[in-house]
């Protein structure tokens, strides 16, 4: 982008595409958890997330960037980049109708943890 201005403006879109949905997710969690369960389920969506994000996305990023290398170079870990992103399309899709169901869901937990 060769206008900073623009740039700028399309940071903020950006920023709640890649991290906005963090705080929604951990604020449905909550809800849909029973006294009881928030802290366990809580701990383990956390992990969840900073080991797929931190440990398997890295991971994956270097293998692919390694596999392309030979064919796109330099750009290879761009490409790898993007392909690992991929997965985000339908996850929206996935949490977008999961959202529907929430009530009934609930119910449906706290009567399988009594």
């Amino acid at each position: 982008v060769k206008d900073v201005n623009i740039a700028t403006a399309l940071c903020f879109p950006a920023g709640l595409m890649a991290g906005g949905w963090v705080i929604a997710m951990q604020s449905a969690l909550q809800d849909l958890l029973p006294a009881k369960a928030r802290a366990t389920g809580s701990a383990i969506w956390g992990f969840a997330l900073a080991f797929s994000g931190l440990a398997l996305g890295v991971l994956f990023v270097g293998f692919v960037s390694d596999v392309l290398s030979s064919h796109y170079g330099e750009n290879s870990i761009r490409i790898a980049m993007a392909i690992t992103l991929l997965p985000v399309v339908p996850a929206a899709i996935f949490l977008f109708l999961a959202g529907r169901t929430i009530s009934a869901d609930r119910a449906a937990l706290i009567k399988a943890l009594e």
